[in-house]
């Protein structure tokens, strides 16, 4: 992600089994990230475990080629942790204001000259004396800082800003415009981050990029699902 290659981004496990015999380790799991995949909706899913085990239509291969499936698109959030806020990103491609032509870890490879985003932060809340977040916007390959980012309170949601739009029913969902040039390769993606840090980092939310432009082979197999 960071150096601007097409790859998909996923949350590692700091797993320790401990059973009180070395300091800080007394619980049997301990910087549990997690990853939440879009799959295709195509694609056989039978959320109950039970029944899937007795749907022959679900097989065990087929569970494991919808998981794969969504990480090869790069359709993976990473979250800190399974009550940790979420960041979903839309694409409107075609201008008919509907944000669902791509998302994160998608290619954009056809524009009319910008790219339109929504951005919706879910499940906000205060965590470690925090009071806001701050959702940064990475545009560019190896930077050591993002482009810009925006504090987002837990209560009132984003702030008025010239780089965005607020929804007007919605305080935590966000559109913006991105220029787009066809002989360019480009990518956007987002990370929330608490402006107090916890036990381990700061970071509730790694987006995948929204990758646009001239990326040719690199994006190959990797259409949007719609």
């Amino acid at each position: 992600l960071v150096s601007g290659q097409r790859l998909a981004g996923t949350a590692g496990a700091d797993h320790h089994h401990g059973g009180g015999d070395i300091p800080g380790l007394e619980s049997p799991t301990f910087g549990l990230a997690v990853n939440l995949i879009r799959v295709d909706p195509a694609l056989p899913n039978t959320v109950d475990v039970e029944a899937a085990l007795a749907d022959p239509a679900t097989t065990i291969d087929q569970r494991t080629a919808i998981v794969m499936d969504a990480i090869r698109r790069g359709h993976v959030m990473v979250v800190e942790d399974e009550g940790a806020a979420r960041v979903f990103v839309g694409a409107d491609v075609d201008g008919d204001g509907r944000f669902h032509d791509a998302r994160a870890g998608d290619c954009v490879l056809d524009a009319d000259g910008e790219l339109r985003l929504r951005v919706r932060i879910e499940g906000a809340s205060a965590s470690f004396g925090s009071g806001h977040y701050n959702l940064e916007v990475w545009t560019h390959a190896d930077d050591a800082s993002p482009e810009w980012f925006v504090e987002v309170d837990y209560d009132d949601g984003f702030p008025a800003d010239p780089r965005y739009e607020v929804d007007p029913v919605d305080p935590f969902t966000i559109e913006l415009t991105l220029p787009y040039a066809a002989d360019e390769a480009r990518f956007v993606r987002f990370v929330l981050v608490r402006d107090v840090v916890g036990p381990v980092n700061d970071t509730e939310v790694v987006t995948n990029p929204v990758y646009y432009g001239a990326w040719g082979a690199e994006c190959d197999g990797a259409s949007p699902l719609y």
